[in-house]
């Protein structure tokens, strides 16, 4: 085995170096005996020549810069909610990172105070949060690289401005190889690149690139001319084992002439005191914690020493501080632990805990002192769940610079732990952060917008139907918002209103992401309703009955003014209506196919009273295609009516035509009617934009989209079409057509290109729109 480890392993100093160079750059250094389990106390090598120790800089929140723009689109909403990973600290500027599992990498030019999402054609995230790397940072200071599990080519992205612009490197990983993490080495100017195979070194900043190792590092650490680098047998020292026991995080840190590394073992019996809670919690969740739990082991000058500080997913130590050490708990443990950030300013030998975010031990829960964390509208409005952090970092040259980010939550420190921000999103309203506040954007929107839709009566109440944090509105059209969740539900999918603006119904789930991968198909776990709101979304009460007929996630309302009655479309289970404001409920099918019947849209004509709703098709199964499309119920009339005569099928597709319908649009003014459909059952260029000028007795396909999402018409000129989606393949994104779709342009100005999904204009100045987004909120500016 240590034959095969010193195969693998190159030396640092270079083979093509002369005597002279080595005997500069490489003193010879003692290495102590191999250890074996359990490992002996040995000394460590002779740290030579340490590097010169970088003061601290002093702990300040920079301003806004001079040269900082959003672009043609400004970010609205309340930040926070949504997963967020790659968080990565720059040690040479203000530049933070952070990725989302919505597909974007946001940037941040001053430590947090604002984001700017970068454009998904330049780089976009997959939704894998197990497959996703930090931000690396080259020693030039000005270049980053970073890789996402889908990169093109299997190369990684490189930007040389800091993240505005970004190119393919000419790093070519293997077929399904992922970057763990980056090590910058700013002695020797080099970036170390990581991967779950192997480890690559590229000393021009990211023009060439050679292998160090042919293994997957747990860690790495360079000092001068000396390489340690951690992998689950052992530390390694220029190729010598000097450490054999299974690593699981490794860290390391030099000062004062003074070396120190810390890793954790794969030790059960550090947590084992979980194994209380094995009848609340079940025997796997407590196995889970347990497999990722182990002891700190800390290595310095006196030797190798066990201590009994328990560590879960991350050690962190800054590059030029042999003292300080943060660990985290672990995202799988139970009860939260896994939020806990714990420092040690002895090199391990003492901890105390720097953050908890809420506190299961305690009864009532207690979340932590407000005076020592930034209170976000997440935090009061929904709750302090976050099951520990997908990623963690900290400033390489200023150990008080740290933070982690994790399925709801940013906590970013500039001193030390002491005190938390969450820089996702700012308080916008008067007193004490309560729920039930104003927030606005810090560019940093992470969760999902399905739609934004104005108060027919009074057009500065906005609301925004959205996954994980339920829903927003705003009273003064788009400025700041408040959330409007109902109750624990993770969705409003759609808003009616009556001629009251204190009134809404809201249609609700627990389940996110329709129509994405299986959330397309009929949603037999999850529950929801149809809820009404009198004022302005603060409280709500249920309409939909509790019980096991209508306790179902709905997709879509609407209610007729003049007849006071409500149309409620299911995920699955159809047609739900109440002739009498929502005292009553029954289910209706009269004309619509039988089945599992998936309604995401219903649209009322207020003036004529006629009805419009779309069925979609019952995936995964698909056996209602030929019955899919709008359906009308014309006033005075109890059967609805399909409004699909000939659809023209495109030239060379073979597949079936409208297999899942995802939007409609109509113009009352004349017979036009508009229709988008999705690709999810293989069928190729089969889907995308369809238009009937006969009110629906013929149709054709006048752009291929593979993804859309929705489709709007500007009232005023029905010329003007927007449609939003995915965009996949280079099909797809935010379209519009201003002649009635004889011609369509992509709006290259928004940023979320392929997770657009809808538009909406804003009636208090009809030359701005907002566009809706997966996992980026909304965003705000003029209309293409």
């Amino acid at each position: 085995m240590k034959k095969l480890l010193l195969l693998l392993f190159i030396t640092a100093c270079a083979s093509n170096q002369t005597e002279e160079q080595r005997g500069t750059r490489c003193p010879p250094i003692k290495c102590p005996p191999v250890v074996v389990a359990p490992p002996v106390v040995v000394a460590p090598p002779v740290v030579v020549a340490p590097p010169v120790v970088v003061a601290p800089p002093v702990v300040v929140t920079p301003e806004l810069p001079k040269d900082f723009n959003y672009g043609k689109y400004t970010p609205k909403g309340i930040g926070g909610g949504g997963t967020m990973m790659s968080y990565s600290i720059s040690p040479f500027n203000n530049n933070i990172f952070v990725a989302t599992d919505m597909g974007t990498l946001f940037r941040s030019p001053n430590k947090g105070v604002n984001w700017i999402a970068i454009n998904h054609n330049s780089v976009f995230v997959d939704s894998d949060i197990d497959a996703q790397s930090p931000v690396g940072f080259f020693p030039d200071t000005t270049s980053v690289m970073y890789s996402s599990k889908n990169q093109s080519n299997n190369s990684p992205k490189i930007s040389k401005d800091l993240g505005v612009t970004w190119k393919e490197s000419n790093l070519k990983l293997e077929s399904g190889e992922i970057v763990k993490f980056y090590k910058t080495d700013i002695d020797n100017k080099a970036l170390y690149i990581a991967t779950d195979r192997k480890v690559y070194k590229t000393l021009d900043s990211g023009e060439t690139f050679t292998t160090v190792i042919v293994a997957q590092a747990k860690g790495l650490f360079i000092n001068k001319s000396d390489m340690f680098i951690a992998t689950s047998d052992g530390v390694f020292l220029n190729n010598k084992l000097i450490i054999q026991k299974k690593i699981r995080v490794f860290a390391a840190g030099v000062s004062d002439g003074a070396l120190t590394i810390a890793f954790s073992d794969s030790d059960p019996l550090a947590c084992n005191e979980v194994k209380q809670f094995e009848g609340e919690y079940g025997s796997g969740a407590v196995a889970s914690h347990l497999n990722n739990c182990g002891y700190l082991w800390v290595w310095d000058a006196s030797g190798v020493t066990k201590t009994n500080q328990v560590v879960g997913d991350h050690i962190k130590m800054a590059h030029n501080d042999s003292k300080t050490i943060y660990v985290t708990g672990s995202r799988f443990w139970i009860k939260q632990y896994g939020t806990k950030i714990s420092k040690s300013l002895d090199k391990g030998k003492t901890f105390t805990t720097v953050l908890n975010q809420i506190d299961y031990d305690k009864t009532p829960f207690q979340s932590w002192d407000r005076n020592k964390i930034e209170y976000s509208a997440v935090a009061l409005d929904i709750g302090w769940y976050d099951s520990g952090y997908l990623s963690f970092d900290i400033n390489d040259l200023n150990s008080n610079e740290l933070g982690g980010t994790g399925l709801f939550f940013l906590h970013h420190s500039l001193d030390g732990g002491k005190t938390w921000l969450a820089p996702f999103t700012k308080f916008a309203d008067t007193g004490e952060k309560q729920a039930g506040k104003y927030w606005q954007s810090t560019g940093l929107e992470v969760t999902t917008a399905y739609k934004a839709e104005f108060h027919p009566t009074n057009p500065k109440l906005l609301y925004v139907a959205q996954a994980d944090i339920g829903g927003i509105c705003s009273e003064d059209a788009g400025n700041k918002f408040r959330i409007c969740r109902v109750e624990r539900f993770n969705s409003i999918y759609d808003f009616a209103f009556t001629s009251n603006d204190q009134e809404i119904f809201t249609a609700v789930g627990t389940h996110h992401d329709y129509p994405m991968n299986w959330y397309a198909g009929k949603m037999t776990q999850a529950e929801g309703g149809i809820f009404l709101s009198q004022d302005r979304g603060r409280t709500y009460k249920r309409l939909t009955p509790n019980n096991a007929t209508f306790n179902k996630q709905f997709l879509s309302v609407a209610y007729s003014l003049s007849t006071k009655t409500l149309y409620a479309g299911s995920h699955g289970y159809g047609l739900a209506v109440s002739k009498d404001n929502g005292a009553t409920w029954s289910f209706t099918s009269s004309g619509l196919p039988t089945g599992d019947l998936i309604i995401p849209k219903i649209e009322i004509n207020q003036t004529t009273n006629d009805v419009y709703l779309l069925v979609s098709g019952d995936y995964p199964n698909f056996t209602n295609t030929a019955k899919t499309g709008i359906y009308v119920l014309k006033n005075g009339t109890t059967t609805w009516k399909l409004l699909r005569g000939v659809v023209n099928k495109p030239t060379g597709v073979a597949y079936p035509l409208w297999a899942y319908p995802t939007s409609f649009a109509v113009d009352f003014k004349s017979n036009t009617l508009w229709l988008t459909d999705y690709e999810n059952n293989k069928n190729w260029m089969a889907t995308g934009i369809w238009k009937s000028v006969d009110n629906g007795a013929t149709w054709n396909m006048v752009s291929q989209y593979t993804h859309p999402l929705s489709i709007v018409i500007d009232d005023e000129n029905a010329d003007n079409v927007f449609v939003n989606g995915l965009n996949n393949w280079n099909t797809g994104g935010p379209l519009f057509s201003k002649d009635g779709g004889k011609t369509w342009a992509n709006d290259k100005d928004m940023i979320h290109q392929k997770a657009g999904y809808s538009v909406t204009i804003d009636p208090n100045d009809k030359t701005q729109i907002f566009y809706s987004t997966f996992g980026g909120a909304l965003l705000y500016g003029t209309r293409p």
